[in-house]
């Protein structure tokens, strides 16, 4: 069994950022953790801690992670992601609670992290082609966020996310030798 497990579903790269980011902030031996895309995970992997991310569509993660979170038993889990829109602290706390709500109660949940990642450029288009159809404010507004969102993360997200891992590896060992 590993000791640290980094696993993610990144469609467009931005989450697989995060996860090298994180992989690397890891100070352990080599052998005590995996970066694992979830598209290739066989499944045999174990770990005692899960670093779990994805990339959020409509609200939410992809089935093949939450295949993985509802799998999950006696495990200290954090997730982390990047979406395109919404970032705002009360948006990702409500991505992290629909993803939470699929990792079953006998795991020890530990955080989350979520920042801005740049979209396909279809998606821009996308919003173009709504002109006409819904009220230029609105278009406008979602262009901008699209526009926002081009360069990250960046370097102060991750920064972030490496601030955000050491502080789930110190809950995470506290919390073992608290049940040691």
């Amino acid at each position: 069994m590993k000791k640290y497990l980094v696993t993610y579903a990144s469609e467009t790269g931005n989450t697989l950022k995060l996860a090298q980011e994180i992989h690397n902030a890891i100070n352990c031996p080599k052998d005590d953790k995996s970066l694992v895309d979830i598209r290739t995970w066989n499944g045999t992997l174990d770990a005692e801690l899960y670093f779990i991310g994805f990339w959020i569509n409509r609200g939410s993660c992809s089935l093949e992670i939450i295949d993985l979170i509802s799998s999950l038993h006696g495990k200290n889990v954090a997730f982390f992601g990047t979406c395109g829109l919404g970032d705002s602290y009360e948006y990702h706390k409500m991505l992290e609670q629909n993803a939470r709500a699929w990792l079953a109660d006998d795991n020890n949940y530990l955080g989350a992290y979520f920042c801005l990642g740049k979209m396909r450029r279809e998606i821009r288009e996308k919003y173009e082609d709504m002109r006409g159809k819904c009220a230029d404010y609105q278009i406008d507004s979602m262009l901008e966020r699209f526009d926002n969102s081009a360069e990250h993360p960046d370097n102060q997200d991750l920064l972030q996310v490496r601030l955000f891992t050491d502080e789930i590896l110190v809950k995470a060992e506290n919390y073992t030798a608290a049940y040691v």
